[in-house]
């Protein structure tokens, strides 16, 4: 999660679907908030992952990294080419451009 405020919102829009016990007033509740069943399935799925993370570490909140930025910039090693081979062996990906003329003449 990138937020504990979209967590929490999640949290209250799942709670608030559950609340609806008769499957007609969850079907009214999902059409009044304009969302559908897969979008609460979704929420739920978020909600467990952000469970399961704060269970592995509770020290963490959801959506902060703290390792971000520690990791320095790695150095590459200096790539040696046995002779006759070519410089850069990957084929360069080429764009297809894709050009139509419509041509109106008009006769009187």
């Amino acid at each position: 999660m990138s937020d504990d405020f979209e967590l929490e919102e999640m949290r209250r829009f799942v709670t608030q679907y559950e609340s609806c016990e008769d499957p007609y007033l969850r079907s009214e509740f999902l059409q009044q908030t304009g969302t559908t069943f897969a979008v609460v399935r979704r929420y739920r799925q978020l909600i467990a992952a952000a469970d399961r993370a704060l269970a592995a570490n509770p020290t963490a909140r959801p959506g902060f990294r703290a390792d971000r930025g520690r990791r320095g910039r790695r150095s590459r090693p200096t790539p040696v080419r046995p002779p006759g081979h070519a410089r850069n062996r990957r084929r360069r990906s080429r764009v297809t451009v894709v050009v139509t003329v419509h041509i109106v003449v008009e006769l009187s």
